[in-house]
């Protein structure tokens, strides 16, 4: 019996561990959510290699008009949708020439591929910082691996859940895009 009750309150435990809000990443509370995000388009950043920092102005520059580029395309999303987003929706948002964000973005579609491929990132982010906390936790804990398991399940069911609160831009923009692509499959 006493290895029932060890077992039980080990469990316990880890519900506790589990159930406390998870911390935010900074990408979408701060202001410059995009900063460092890869973009084939812009030039090599990197001082020394791997350092992943601007070497010059006209590098921080075009980084920090990239930037600004995401972070009005994705408010475009969030207030219009994706059917109002245009490249001059956009131009007029930052203040530019539309040409110029061509040199950045080729298509429409590949400016929300990139809004896109951020917000999954985001999304990852923060599935994994959670994971590493709940695993740390399980670590400390000693936890049976039966047991592990189904925390690392729940868990998992949780972070999904919590994304639209952590994140609701991106999470809205990405199922936006679902049900779009959903709708045009179905044409």
């Amino acid at each position: 019996a006493s290895g029932t009750t060890a077992s039980y309150d080990v469990g316990a435990r880890v519900r506790n561990t589990t159930s406390r809000p998870l911390p935010q990443p900074q990408l979408s509370s701060a202001p410059d959510w995009t900063i460092g995000m890869p973009n084939p388009q812009l030039p090599s950043t990197s001082g020394q290699a791997g350092s992943g920092n601007p070497t010059g102005r006209r590098a921080r520059n075009r980084i920090a008009r990239h930037d600004q580029l995401m972070k009005a395309s994705m408010e475009i999303v969030a207030a219009e949708g994706v059917e109002g987003l245009t490249m001059m929706s956009v131009a007029e948002r930052v203040g530019c020439a539309v040409g110029t964000i061509y040199t950045y973005f080729d298509s429409k579609s590949a400016l929300v591929a990139a809004l896109e491929a951020t917000a999954i990132r985001t999304l990852m982010e923060t599935y994994h910082l959670g994971a590493e906390n709940w695993e740390r936790g399980l670590d400390q804990l000693d936890v049976p691996e039966d047991i592990a398991s189904l925390v690392r399940v729940i868990a998992t069911g949780r972070i999904f859940v919590a994304l639209d609160n952590l994140h609701p831009r991106e999470f809205e923009m990405l199922q936006m895009l679902n049900r779009q692509a959903g709708s045009d499959h179905q044409r």
